[in-house]
């Protein structure tokens, strides 16, 4: 079941102040919030992170990546995180203990791929374990990144080690999958697969293609953040999340303050609370110095 969706119309100025005076979970998505796209965090945002820490407000990464994608852009920053909502919700884990997961169920799992090979475009499946794929997908993928001129090496950085194995599907506790090369809108796809699996558009595009993202229906960041919340024992007036992309409308939607990147997309910028500036432009540090979190 989806948590509770705050109304951005009932938000007025006197709520928003107030959440502003005690210590915050603050929900930051990666790709294109966090991180640039060449994988790297910008020294300002680290610097924030580092400081909001020391002034007791508790960092969450909440990305659509799975852990084993998450680690080696986050290794020169780990310990400014206290947890993690990872898989766009699927995998929660708060001080280094598992919460809570929502994964796929094995039939479903192998319906999804079906579906993949029928329509001859490329996937990957993500889990707590690692990310699995067949041969030729992970070539366009790697062919795709080489003709934007990213060297093979650092696709494997971005993604994460990868399982090639010819049936993915046998994997288990599959909490994700991406897929690429499609011809159909993301709607299009939901339709095709039916209402146990939950479709977005992709929040890092990488073709000129439809790419998205599948999880579990009723599986998505608010869901993990509002998990994490009641681990924590920290009430949802004092939670803050900073997004981009398509999977993080209901992440923006559900917490209490939510701020969408300069860089963002618009259908984002229209349900966020706050606009700040461009990652690359130092947002994330400006963002918290004006929201008193520094």
């Amino acid at each position: 079941m989806h948590p509770p969706k705050a109304s951005n119309t009932h938000k007025n100025k006197q709520e928003k102040e107030a959440i502003l005076m005690n210590k915050k979970v603050v929900f930051l998505d990666l790709d294109g919030t966090l991180v640039q796209r060449n994988g790297i965090i910008p020294d300002s945002a680290k610097e924030a992170l580092r400081r909001a820490t020391e002034n007791g407000h508790e960092m969450v990464i909440c990305t659509g990546r799975s852990a084993t994608q998450v680690d080696p852009v986050v290794k020169d920053a780990v310990e400014l995180f206290t947890g993690i909502v990872c898989s766009a919700g699927a995998n929660i884990r708060r001080k280094g203990e598992v919460v809570w997961r929502g994964s796929m169920s094995p039939e479903k799992t192998k319906d999804l791929v079906n579906y993949f090979r029928d329509n001859g475009f490329s996937y990957f499946l993500q889990s707590e374990d690692g990310i699995f794929a067949e041969q030729y997908g992970m070539d366009i993928i790697n062919q795709t990144f080489r003709n934007m001129g990213v060297p093979e090496e650092k696709v494997a950085e971005l993604f994460g080690y990868t399982t090639l194995t010819n049936h993915p599907e046998d994997y288990p506790h599959i909490e994700k999958c991406c897929y690429f090369q499609c011809p159909k809108e993301a709607v299009e796809v939901q339709a095709d697969l039916g209402d146990y699996y939950q479709v977005v558009d992709s929040s890092y595009k990488i073709t000129r293609f439809c790419d998205g993202e599948i999880c579990k229906n009723g599986v998505n960041k608010a869901t993990g953040m509002a998990k994490y919340l009641e681990a924590a024992g920290v009430p949802h007036e004092d939670c803050i999340a900073f997004g981009d992309g398509p999977n993080d409308l209901e992440m923006i939607q559900y917490a209490a303050l939510g701020v969408c990147m300069g860089n963002g997309t618009d259908s984002l910028k229209a349900l966020a609370d706050r606009i700040c500036g461009n990652i690359d432009e130092d947002g994330i540090y400006n963002e918290f110095k004006a929201l008193g979190l520094i």
